[in-house]
Formats: structure tokens, C-alpha cells, sequence
């Protein structure tokens, strides 16, 4: 009996040292693996790891060919390299939750491109108006870095109401006029912009502005805004009510080196955060 005991001692240790060791030979596989930058069909389609593969930089002019992405993948970004047409009924993969697409020069219809099971979308050199359900519902953030058309018709019915989070680059048309779904919007201004002219709709409660330069001032944003980031080119001194009652969280740039008094940030925020790390010890309390 105690042999026998011994022996299911062992066999139970030997098989726990055994799954430990395997799961860390697959973790370990996965972590130098799971990116990859793909230069050649070849170094993808015959990767002798692909199954480990979650994320895909395709940096190549090339056709996409069939079955050349992994069911793994769950993230793909073309390069501006990529130059090809991709047609209806595409190959992109049909488990990717997150796309990056460089169209420049792209002329055809992006109806029945973009996966429906993409829920993050990022579409770079595109300028061209919307079709109607070119964008699936399944789309929740979409990231538009060169668009200048009108993001809406009459209708309301170009983008879905699945979209809550919407990044612009260099819209010029009425912010009032975006879908009432997005509540999160990052937007790029002009060197000299203000806010009150931009009119931030009401929904947006998380609001990013990339190379923001003009100084905060009274009423410059919204009551609804609860998440402010002020960009990375933001460095002017906090003014008294500048900052709205209703935000909770401010994050500060790399460019930020202005001492904050806490009688210029309301109570009502909670979180203060800096990319500039330096901007940790210039923060008083006078």
C-alpha cells in the first residue's frame, strides 16, 4: 500500500512539474512570438509558430491570398507599403477584433471589407465619403486621422450607432453633427483653435485633444466632460474655473511643465496624470 502510495505521489508530482513546464514552453512562445512583422507571404504563411500569432504588421505590397492569416490573429495593421485593391468578401481573417488600413489611393467601396467581427478600426491616407453600411455594426472605436468629409447624412444612417469611441485628424465640419452614440472623442486642433468654436457636443464625456496649444480658459469645455487629456503639446498654467465641475480624471502631456495650484483643479477630480514623469514633483499644494 505505501508503495503504492509512493508511486501516485510521484506520478501526480511528475505530472504537475509536466503541465507547469508545458504551459510555461507555451507562454514563453507566445510572448516572443505573437507579433510579428511580415515582410514576404512566405515568412507568415510558413511562420513555424503562426498558431501562437495574435498580431500582424503586413509590410509588404502583396495580394492577400487564402488562409495566409492565422485564426489567431486578432490585430492586423496593413503599412502604407500595402497598395493592393482588397475586394468584397475579403481575406483579412475573420477573428480580428482590430484593424489598421493605410488607403491612400484607394478607390473602390470599402462595403464588404472590413470583417464584421472588427470591433476597433483605424483608417489612415482615407478622404473619401462614406457609403452607407460601409462600416459594420460591429465597430465600436473608429480612429479617422485624414478624413475631412461629412461624417453623417441627413439620416444619420453612414456610421453605426455601435460606435462610442472616434478618433479625427483633420475634420473641419461641425462637431454637433457627429452620432449622438460616441462619448469618447480625440481630436487634433489647428495651432491657434479654441474650444468654444469647435462646439463639443453634450455625449462626449471622454475628450482627447491632440496638438492642442491654446490655453484652457471658462467655459471652454462641456459640463458632460468626465475624462480630459490635454494632449502631449499642452503646456499653459491652470486657470481658475478653467476646469468643469463635472471631470474626474486630467491627464497632462509630455510638454506639460506648469506648476498646478489645487485651488485651479476642482474637487470633483480624482485622478491627476502626467506622461511628463518630472510633472510628479512640480505638483503643489499653495
Amino acid at each position: 500500500i505505501i508503495k503504492r502510495d509512493n508511486e501516485m505521489l510521484f506520478f501526480l508530482v511528475w505530472r504537475n512539474v509536466f503541465i507547469y513546464c508545458e504551459i510555461k514552453r507555451h507562454m514563453d512562445l507566445f510572448k516572443k512570438y505573437n507579433r510579428v512583422k511580415i515582410e514576404k507571404e512566405e515568412h507568415l504563411l510558413h511562420h513555424p509558430y503562426r498558431e501562437y500569432i495574435s498580431t500582424v504588421y503586413y509590410n509588404f505590397d502583396a495580394p492577400i491570398s487564402n488562409y495566409i492569416i492565422p485564426k489567431s490573429v486578432i490585430k492586423i495593421e496593413f503599412s502604407e507599403k500595402f497598395k493592393r485593391e482588397i475586394s468584397p468578401g475579403n481575406l483579412i481573417g475573420t477573428n480580428v477584433k482590430e484593424l489598421t488600413l493605410s488607403l491612400d489611393g484607394f478607390k473602390d467601396c470599402l462595403c464588404g471589407i472590413i470583417p464584421a467581427s472588427v470591433t476597433s478600426l483605424e483608417l489612415r491616407d482615407y478622404n473619401k465619403e462614406f457609403e452607407k453600411y460601409a462600416i459594420p455594426p460591429s465597430v465600436k472605436e473608429l480612429f479617422l486621422w485624414d478624413y475631412n468629409e461629412q461624417i453623417q447624412d441627413e439620416n444619420n444612417e453612414i456610421l453605426p450607432e455601435s460606435i462610442n469611441t472616434l478618433g479625427l485628424g483633420r475634420y473641419t465640419h461641425p462637431l454637433l453633427e457627429l452620432p449622438r452614440s460616441i462619448t469618447s472623442l480625440s481630436i487634433s486642433l489647428p495651432y491657434n483653435k479654441q474650444l468654444p468654436a469647435l462646439e463639443i457636443p453634450a455625449n462626449i464625456c471622454t475628450l482627447k485633444l491632440r496638438e492642442f496649444k491654446s490655453p484652457l480658459r471658462a467655459n471652454d469645455l462641456p459640463p458632460t466632460v468626465t475624462e480630459l487629456d490635454v494632449g502631449d503639446h499642452y503646456n499653459h498654467p491652470i486657470l481658475a474655473n478653467s476646469i468643469p465641475l463635472s471631470i474626474r480624471k486630467i491627464t497632462f502631456g509630455l510638454l506639460f511643465e506648469q506648476q498646478i495650484h489645487i485651488n485651479t483643479i476642482p474637487p470633483s477630480v480624482q485622478i491627476l496624470s502626467f506622461r511628463n514623469k518630472k510633472m510628479k514633483s512640480l505638483v503643489s499644494k499653495n
